[in-house]
């Protein structure tokens, strides 16, 4: 019996002329949608008034103090990122340092790395996974250093839990061990996003 084998070309084809159709029939001039009439001189109707708050003591939230944010997750602490940083335009790198010692500086640290790359105005330090090694009171300890280093760096913008929910769901972490975490960071500085 002999075996035969098919060019994928055909296929290949067949697909680009459809997309090609497809791309050449909506991008159309003599599109069949009638053009929007003009409105009316009318004055428009007022919005009606939004429902009332039930709650009267709610605080409206503060505004978001960065003009605009373009992040890069930079897992690996040893690469550099400048190429990529620049390209992409990014301003704002989650970090990715170890599990805090007592002994690292903020020199030594990869969110201070990170802010000496052109463009870069901003990091996010990070709890990592117990999935991954940390403890949990490797990451309380980690948790105040970041947030004191942010009260010394106005650059440190926030600290995020990795895959808060995965370490709950997985049987790592208890909620009750995260919310020790963030009391930890809160104890320390209350601003820090999280």
């Amino acid at each position: 019996m002999m075996k035969t084998t098919h060019s994928p070309l055909p296929t290949f084809l067949l697909c680009a002329a459809f997309l090609l159709c497809t791309w050449c029939s909506c991008s159309s001039s003599d599109d069949p949608t009638p053009e929007p009439t003009p409105p009316d001189t009318e004055e428009p109707a007022p919005d009606p008034k939004p429902a009332p708050d039930p709650d009267p003591d709610k605080q409206p939230p503060a505004p978001w103090p960065y003009a605009r944010l373009t992040g890069l997750w930079n897992h690996l602490t040893g690469l550099d990122a400048t190429a990529v940083a620049t390209a992409l335009d990014v301003n704002m790198i989650w970090t990715n340092d170890p599990e805090y010692n007592g002994q690292m500086t903020w020199e030594q640290s990869h969110m201070y790395k990170s802010l000496q790359i052109p463009g870069v105005d901003y990091v996010f330090g990070k709890i990592n996974r117990v999935a991954w090694g940390w403890t949990h009171q490797g990451s309380l300890e980690h948790a105040r250093w970041v947030a004191g280093l942010s009260l010394e760096h106005p650059e440190i913008i926030g600290l995020y839990l990795n895959d808060f929910y995965d370490e709950i769901e997985e049987g790592y972490r208890t909620e009750d061990q995260w919310r020790e975490i963030i009391a930890a960071t809160r104890s320390v500085n209350p601003d820090l996003d999280l």
